[in-house]
């Protein structure tokens, strides 16, 4: 029971995120696929990193839309602003903080900016925050726009990655985009489950719903009450 009230939590949470900062939640949805797939490369438990993936965009609650948009497609941000996107992690670990059960969680959460390897050998982070730290800077190359080859060529001329997450990286290229069909369609041709492989603006140019995010029951709601008619691209599941 305790295991599906946390299961439970973690979903409304995660749909809360999509209806009110879009463009965070489609990021920590596409992270938690990616980091999935390398955990299943790397042949490690996936549940921890999959969760930690999908929660570390949290903090961006406690911004304006239009930053926590900059921060998650990585543009070139202020020295104040890059004092805020630093304080994430922790931001997301405090809010987290009044969930049990999710200790290892927080803890990759908390060190996922960490570079794998210090002077300190004591310090190299947990698996998962190596993992979760390549999977957003693929992130960030893929939003804008580069292609997958070269987006693992730079994380993987980067000494701060750890070479193994590199290298189930490379080997899981063809899930990461390179292999995925898509098809186009009207808003209110979609279904529960279907994955947006494309931004949603409204004609003002707003984001509405972020690539990545799968159509639930809430975003399905919103669609009938206000953009039903635009024209969206989304990846088969």
């Amino acid at each position: 029971m305790l295991e599906e009230t946390l299961h439970g939590a973690i979903k409304a949470l995660m749909e809360l995120l999509a209806l009110t900062w879009p463009v965070a939640s489609g990021r920590a949805l596409r992270l938690s696929r990616y980091a999935s797939v390398l955990a299943t490369e790397l042949k490690i438990p996936r549940w921890d990193v999959e969760v930690a993936a999908m929660l570390s965009q949290v903090g961006c609650v406690t911004v304006s839309p239009e930053l926590a948009e900059r921060i998650c497609r990585g543009a070139t941000l202020t020295l104040q602003e890059h004092e805020i996107a630093a304080r994430m992690p922790l931001i997301a670990k405090k809010i987290l903080s009044a969930i049990p059960r999710l200790d290892a969680v927080r803890a990759i959460i908390r060190s996922q900016h960490q570079d794998w390897r210090s002077a300190d050998s004591n310090a190299v982070p947990p698996i998962g925050s190596r993992i979760l730290r390549v999977v957003a800077d693929f992130d960030v190359y893929d939003s804008q726009r580069i292609s997958v080859p070269e987006a693992i060529g730079r994380i993987g001329a980067n000494p701060a990655y750890d070479p193994t997450v590199v290298g189930a990286l490379r080997a899981a290229a063809p899930f990461l985009g390179t292999a995925v069909e898509t098809f186009e369609m009207s808003l209110n041709e979609v279904e529960d489950g279907m994955i947006l492989a494309s931004d949603v603006h409204n004609p003002l140019g707003v984001l509405l719903i972020a690539r990545g995010q799968e159509i639930t029951s809430g975003i399905e709601e919103q669609i009938r009450n206000h953009w039903v008619g635009l024209p969206i691209t989304y990846v088969s599941t």
